[in-house]
């Protein structure tokens, strides 16, 4: 396989569509949650991920869709062609479209609206389809608020009560959180589907990393989903003066967790490239510049695409943490945040997928995502399948996110050809 450049303007009529449809759709999302130093912020069941949806609802009724939202704010908008049954599982392609804190504008939005540009492209195209297609805008996938993959995760497994108590950083509880957006929380499990009732999830995504850059190539196709670990750790040693306390009397809480942070990664190294290991916070106190830290508390994330080696790095970190305190004198613990086993895209949905790209004549890269996306819990559902593009830089998660449209517009090509086999298209070509 060869790389994949941006479509030129030549290529975009071929690629489908207007060359200002995507770009001039995501630059209406940046303005929503805009932050005045750059990037976006729009959080979980807040009024700006309240005026996104909207946004995409409008957009969702001008191009014929019928649009309704679940019982917790999922919103989806459902094409049905003439002749399809309108009985049948549909086939849903999207992403979400809230954001990290000061994040960028592609994260999530850029899978939306390449959804609806596809589904554009299938009503215009007057394909003859067998079921219904559905595009679909996640709420909540980020976890900067309250716990990620809200939207997927009713969808898929249902909220429990304690998912419904969960609290943001000001107290505010989900339920609550909900019913300033006009939902009941008491009916949110209504939002609940059981597998079958969707026939299959197609989502686009841009790579949020530095692979496909670094190879040349547009377009990837996903081979699995790495399953997230949290963990959050709390060590507790003794508070003493900075200044007056030799050092071989502390007992120096944040220390451990250096050790530990630095042990976590000497152990995703020999494990595997694709094994990741990060502590993202730590919280000391009395947090005094003059006083040796008395308590920590951290947060270790750990994924890995292979279940089994995630789990051997775990059972180690676990040892070498209780070592640590053993040997520090020091008491210590681990409180679970999120367990998602890893998920693997299914044989057949990745060469559905490959099929896709040669009919759109897009070169593509199989590769594993190391982040967690509402796809590998719609898998829970339906099979599941993931189409990145191009994140220049590597960059994700802060303002300088950059996708090149050209990227997008190939990206929602293979898009569209999946989507049409799934959907059923009697006219498509064997390939």
């Amino acid at each position: 396989m060869g790389t994949a450049e941006p479509a030129h303007p030549e290529e975009v009529a071929r690629l489908g569509g207007s060359p200002d449809s995507l770009a001039a759709r995501l630059a209406a999302l940046a303005e929503i949650g805009a932050d005045p130093g750059g990037g976006l912020t729009r959080l979980a069941y807040t009024e700006p991920e309240r005026a996104a949806h909207a946004l995409v609802a409008g957009w969702m009724r001008r191009a014929g869709l019928a649009v309704y939202e679940d019982a917790v704010g999922n919103l989806f908008g459902r094409w049905l062609a003439p002749g399809a049954d309108p009985e049948a599982p549909p086939v849903w392609a999207g992403s979400h479209l809230d954001t990290v804190s000061h994040g960028g504008r592609f994260d999530g939005a850029a899978g939306v609206v390449a959804a609806l540009s596809a589904v554009e492209r299938l009503s215009a195209s007057r394909a003859r389809l067998a079921r219904p297609v559905e595009v679909v805008a996640f709420v909540g996938e980020e976890g900067s608020r309250f716990p990620g993959l809200l939207g997927s995760r009713a969808v898929a497994l249902g909220l429990t009560q304690a998912d419904l108590e969960a609290r943001d950083a000001d107290g505010i509880p989900l339920r609550d959180a909900l019913s300033a957006w006009g939902f009941d929380p008491a009916r949110a499990g209504e939002a609940h589907r059981p597998p079958g009732s969707v026939s299959a999830y197609l989502e686009l995504h841009i790579e949020q990393g530095p692979v496909l850059e670094r190879a040349g190539f547009a377009v990837g196709l996903v081979t699995g989903i790495a399953g997230p670990l949290e963990l959050e750790g709390e060590v507790v040693g003794r508070a003493d003066h900075a200044g007056t306390t030799p050092m071989d009397e502390r007992r120096d809480s944040l220390l451990a967790v250096a050790e530990l942070a630095l042990c976590a990664e000497r152990l995703a190294r020999e494990s595997s490239p694709q094994t990741v290991a990060t502590v993202g916070r730590v919280d000391v106190s009395p947090g005094a510049a003059n006083v040796v830290p008395g308590r920590a508390l951290f947060t270790l994330d750990l994924r890995d695409v292979d279940l089994a080696r995630r789990d051997r790095v775990e059972a180690r970190l676990r040892q070498a943490f209780s070592e640590i305190l053993v040997r520090r004198g020091l008491e210590g613990s681990f409180r679970q945040l999120l367990r998602v086993d890893p998920v693997p895209v299914p044989e057949s949905t990745r060469a559905l997928l490959g099929r896709a790209a040669r009919r759109a004549g897009v070169a593509y890269l199989e590769l594993p995502s190391g982040a967690a996306h509402d796809a590998m819990l719609m898998a829970r559902l339906c099979p599941a399948g993931m189409i990145f593009v191009r994140s220049l830089g590597g960059r994700s998660h802060a303002p300088d996110e950059e996708t090149r449209e050209g990227d997008l517009l190939a990206g929602t090509e293979v898009l569209f050809e999946a989507l049409r086999e799934l959907a059923g298209d009697a006219e498509l070509p064997p390939g």
